[in-house]
């Protein structure tokens, strides 16, 4: 059960920074083609 826990904290902490990173990635990309 204390991998689910890991697992639970990966994806509640990990996830949501990697996400946002895609998302400022895709941002600056579309600002330089305007």
């Amino acid at each position: 059960m204390n991998e689910g826990g890991i697992e639970v904290k990966f994806y509640t902490i990990k996830l949501p920074r990697f996400l946002g990173g895609m998302v400022k990635v895709l941002i600056g990309m579309f600002g330089k083609k305007e």
